[in-house]
């Protein structure tokens, strides 16, 4: 491993992780303590009984508290609000995803971020459990066992990138097989959908727009477009990946905006960072000053 500096030594605990892990903390938290018991747990036509506790996930917290599930999910929600701090992010890996699993995993929300929220929580451990700063938001980091912790912190920078991989590419990918999105048509029905349209206030405008086919087109390509080099961005150059960052960014806004899905936005949000920025990448680098927002200094990521 080498640092920015050319020494052997670059810990892989950088701002990005910092604000990725605080950014999923928080939209797990705001999910638990926005939307009442009977939202998050509700039975469907496939699922008779919610929270589903079976012989699978009867470890989870929202089982352990059946009987009291609007308490469970506020006491949830307050601790992985507070773990979003930053505070000594080794001792709250492990509550936090416990905590983050057993609403993922019991949860009946429809957008799919539940899920990866549950991944990300696990995957996040390695990286976590090593990172023995105070504070995510400080640079100074202990030096012992580096070496080991280092390397492990390394192996779930990799297993959460290719997890990453794997969701844009399947997204981009995966909607060439269907009509819609083929033929360029599919945000026309999307944003008229009633369980995920935009609301009343911007459906008029929004639904005007899309009549007109070029829109609609270059929305619906543009979309799947940006998916596929949102999956790679990790093999272009910090240039590149920065100006990703901000489109993803842009693009998963745009969703929770136009689409209600704020949960999910925010857990994409989280992946981006993970995804895109270099592993010991500082504040400095990935927020810059205005004007330094697409240069990258001479000795800035070395380590991607």
């Amino acid at each position: 491993m080498a640092d920015r500096g050319g020494s052997m030594i670059a810990y892989p605990w950088g701002a990005g992780l910092g604000v990725a892990r605080s950014v999923l903390y928080a939209g797990m938290a705001l999910t638990l303590l926005t939307n009442p018991a009977w939202v998050l747990f509700t039975t469907s036509a496939v699922q008779q009984e919610a929270p589903l506790c079976d012989a699978y996930n009867g470890w989870a917290f929202f089982c352990l508290l059946g009987q009291h599930l609007d308490t469970a999910r506020i006491l949830a929600g307050s601790v992985l609000l507070v773990f979003a701090s930053g505070a000594l992010p080794w001792l709250t890996a492990l509550p936090a995803a416990y905590l983050i699993l057993s609403a993922s995993v019991t949860m009946t929300l429809g957008d799919g971020g539940d899920q990866l929220y549950g991944i990300l929580g696990l995957l996040l451990i390695p990286l976590s459990c090593t990172d023995w700063r105070r504070s995510s938001w400080s640079d100074q980091t202990s030096d012992r066992c580096a070496s080991v912790r280092g390397s492990l912190a390394f192996v779930g920078w990799a297993l959460v990138r290719v997890q990453i991989f794997v969701v844009y590419l399947e997204a981009s990918v995966g909607k060439l097989a269907v009509p819609e999105w083929a033929n360029g048509t599919a945000l026309y029905y999307w944003l008229r959908s009633p369980t995920f349209g935009p609301g009343p206030l911007l459906a008029p405008m929004v639904q005007t727009m899309t009549t007109a086919p070029l829109i609609t087109a270059l929305a619906t390509f543009s979309t799947i477009a940006l998916e596929f080099a949102l999956a790679i961005g990790p093999l272009l150059t910090p240039r590149v990946r920065r100006f990703l960052l901000v489109l993803g960014l842009i693009l998963h806004g745009a969703i929770a905006i136009f689409m209600g899905i704020t949960s999910f936005s925010l857990v994409m949000a989280a992946a981006l960072l993970l995804h895109l920025t270099p592993v010991n990448a500082t504040y400095d680098e990935i927020f810059p000053r205005k004007r330094d927002w697409f240069v990258t200094r001479k000795h800035a990521y070395r380590v991607t």
